[in-house]
């Protein structure tokens, strides 16, 4: 049937996600040392803007935040709406943050707008 492979598609991803929510918190202990590393490499500086390809619930928009500083800016994208209501939660004090929901293929950013691109697992 035509269509119906987006609609299984769309449930893979919302299965995904819920189970991503519900771990995240071991999923993050999992991969920090990781993306740590990863974000180490970026050599951010005070005042960059970084975006983070695949945010999920919101650790690596935290660690990001913390080298940008409050002059820089940390845009966090990914698909799912759910983990993005939890990276809101954890990143709220931090006005450096911003998400969109987007698939980050199809995101139209101006061009040369970031210092750098970032993604843990995305």
């Amino acid at each position: 049937m035509p269509g119906q492979g987006l609609a299984n598609i769309a449930s893979s991803e919302l299965l995904h996600a819920k189970a991503w929510a519900e771990a995240y918190a071991l999923i993050d202990l999992q991969l920090s040392p990781l993306g740590l590393k990863a974000i180490e490499a970026l050599s951010l500086g005070m005042g960059d803007i970084v975006v983070d390809i695949g945010c999920g619930a919101g650790q690596t928009l935290i660690q990001l935040a913390e080298r940008v500083g409050t002059e820089g800016q940390v845009i966090g994208v990914d698909v799912a709406p759910l983990l993005l209501k939890i990276a809101k939660r954890r990143t709220g004090p931090l006005s450096q943050v911003r998400l969109i929901q987007a698939d980050a293929q199809s995101l139209e950013l101006p061009s040369e707008s970031a210092d750098a691109v970032f993604s843990r697992f995305g």
